[in-house]
């Protein structure tokens, strides 16, 4: 539509010119409208329509910007270039989708305007010669809805190409890529078919240099034959993707595969079964990634594999069972990864894996049982492994070789075939509230490793212990410390030692003063020594002198054995007594789970009576007083309730 110029000449006042403003905005507002309505549409078919050739009707001077071309069904030999912002449109009259057959020479469909939609059209016979594809899309906004494409280089390709939509569109390519994106950023990938794909570099949907992208629901399933490289999805130097839903099954190689460089892409909900390979790999360089609830089952290779120098990358809820390699592994110098609640059973070699300088990741709360060995560190360092379940696993439940300052806290490792926790050439580890038991062979396997510090563990087995290879040294306790145990009493030592049959260390052993400690030491060789193992005849009792190291169950009584100066820990309970702080002491409740300790006077007096100076106290509930809860006779005490 024309420009328009309206002078108008009159003499009017304020309310006039008013009500000829709105007059004028209305007349614009129709002209407008009129010009939006007047898009045209034309129709291609080989007789009665208005064109017998889609690029003729492209090209045709009537045929404007925002028109619609209706493609009847049919063959259509020819090379389309959409260099006008039109929708095309194909209409099965009769004998399908419109076909555009390109003869064997270029690309059936380019697309070099902005904002075209092409729909339902079929797309066969395209140039492999210089790559070509299917449709070649090198502008921006467009959407491509519910097309074949049976051939080309590439299916679908976009390059230098932004804000667009492709949904629900099968593809297919000779050689390389089903969807190829190049350089290629903000698109939307939905519901599209990308499988069967064959060829040297046959993937499914491949993005390069490719950020801000999102793929949804798609199938990139049995890419095959290729002599190279054959993946559902690939990723290479792309960031900031989302691939949420797909379908990555029965590929030659693996079913999504990063390399080069991605980082800050998002994982979720993905599907990637039965590959020749790896049903998902990260590397190399890929950070900051995020892998959330996805399945990576009875692939040939591992489930999930981060490497070669990837980092901070955050896998949590996935599943990886049933393959023939590991679960999920980790090698070659990928630091600081997190893998949180993931469940990997069932795997033809380690549940979980990290190997070649693989450091300081953090390994939590994984169901890691029935592998062939369930959680394996091989030449790696300072790793963190807290509240893992490793159990049932053919050889070890978790197995350390050649790894050293690792840490083991609270992990389950149990029902093993040869051992629970097992340590090769592996130095300075710290392993911690573990449970290593009913396993084969041993619960716990030292193999020419030392400076281990290994200490408040529970072991039942009929070998809780054995040494291979040269035996060193390795600590086995730390120093007393105030604090609930493996079994529940109030001292942290050494390690609670049992057998099936009940005669192990800590079963048996005496403990005089019902502290939870050993009073005697077990030894398991000459080198290795448990100086304060755990007693399983501790006392429940709630009063703790810190200073001597015993305990009582009334308050009082603890206060009366006491020596001015020395602390007082009371845990949790309610305490039937009044008591008279009498000695410059420090008496403090403890919270170890069922609230401040309580101080019932049962209406006899007052709960709490500080008569002595210098009193510390804090921590309490005092109830039930006849007058006050807490009586003060002294000086320059503290106290806090």
């Amino acid at each position: 539509m024309g420009a328009f110029i309206i002078r108008i000449g009159v003499n009017v006042d304020k309310g006039q010119r008013d009500t000829l403003k709105i007059a004028v905005g209305i007349t614009m507002l129709v002209l407008q409208l009129a010009g939006a309505a007047s898009a045209t549409t034309h129709t291609i078919c080989f007789s009665g329509c208005e064109f017998t050739s889609i690029q003729a009707a492209i090209n045709d001077v009537n045929t404007l910007d925002g028109d619609t071309i209706e493609v009847h069904s049919g063959t259509y030999y020819e090379n389309m270039n959409v260099n006008k912002h039109l929708a095309l449109v194909g209409m099965n009259t009769g004998g399908g989708k419109p076909v555009v057959d390109a003869s064997g020479s270029g690309s059936p469909m380019t697309l070099s305007a902005d904002g075209i939609t092409v729909d339902s059209f079929v797309t066969i016979n395209t140039s492999n010669v210089w790559c070509n594809a299917g449709i070649r899309v090198v502008s921006s906004n467009n959407t491509l809805r519910d097309n074949n494409v049976l051939d080309g280089c590439n299916g679908i390709e976009l390059s230098n190409s932004y804000n667009n939509t492709l949904n629900n569109n099968t593809v297919n390519s000779k050689n390389y890529s089903g969807i190829y994106l190049y350089n290629s950023n903000d698109n939307t990938l939905i519901g599209n078919n990308a499988s069967n794909n064959k060829g040297d570099y046959a993937y499914g949907i491949n993005l390069y240099n490719s950020d801000n992208n999102t793929l949804i629901g798609n199938n990139a399933s049995n890419n095959t034959e290729g002599v190279y490289w054959n993946f559902g999805i690939s990723l290479g130097y792309s960031n900031y993707n989302n691939l949420s839903g797909n379908i990555v099954n029965f590929n030659a190689n693996g079913g999504i595969s990063f390399w080069g460089f991605n980082s800050n892409n998002t994982l979720s909900n993905n599907i990637a079964n039965f590959n020749n390979q790896t049903g998902i790999a990260l590397g190399p360089g890929s950070n900051n990634n995020t892998l959330t609830n996805n399945t990576a089952n009875y692939n040939n290779g591992s489930g999930l594999t981060i490497w070669n120098f990837s980092n901070y990358n955050v896998l949590t809820q996935n599943t990886a069972n049933y393959n023939n390699g590991s679960g999920i592994s980790m090698w070659n110098f990928s630091n600081y990864n997190l893998l949180d609640t993931n469940t990997v059973n069932s795997n033809n070699d380690s549940g979980l894996s990290l190997r070649e300088n693989s450091s300081y990741n953090n390994i939590t709360s994984n169901i890691v049982n029935s592998n062939i060995a369930g959680i394996r560190i091989t030449s790696s360092y300072n790793n963190t492994i807290i509240n893992n379940t490793a159990n049932s696993n053919d050889r070890h439940g978790i197995n350390l070789r050649s790894s050293h300052n690792n840490t083991l806290i609270n992990n389950t490792a149990d029902s093993n075939i040869i051992d629970g926790i097992s340590l090769t050439a592996s130095n300075n580890n710290t392993l911690t509230g573990n449970t290593a038991n009913w396993n084969n062979e041993a619960g716990m396997t030292l193999n020419s490793s030392s400076s281990n510090i290994i200490y408040n563990n529970y072991f039942n087995n009929t070998n809780n212990s054995v040494f291979k290879g040269t035996t060193y040294s390795n600590y086995w306790n730390i120093t007393t410390s105030f604090g609930v145990n493996i079994v529940g009493a109030h001292w942290i030592g050494g390690n609670f030692w049992a057998y099936p049959n009940g005669t192990g260390h800590s079963q048996i052993c005496t403990d005089a003063d019902w502290d939870g400690i050993c009073d005697s030491v077990n030894v398991l060789d000459a080198n290795n020594i448990d100086y304060l193992p755990l007693s399983m005849n501790f006392s429940a009792l709630g009063v703790h002198n810190i200073n001597q190291g015993t305990n009582y169950s009334v308050i009082q009584t603890t206060i009366d054995d006491a020596n001015p100066g020395e602390k007082i820990h009371v845990d949790s309970g309610t305490y039937y007594e009044t008591v008279n702080v009498n000695k410059t002491i420090i008496l403090r409740g403890v919270d170890i789970g069922g609230g401040k300790p309580i101080v019932n006077a049962s209406g006899n007096g007052n709960a709490i009576v500080l008569s002595a100076d210098g009193i510390t106290i804090d921590g309490f509930v005092p109830i039930k007083s006849i007058s006050d809860l807490i009586f003060v006779r002294s000086n320059n005490s503290i106290y806090e309730v």
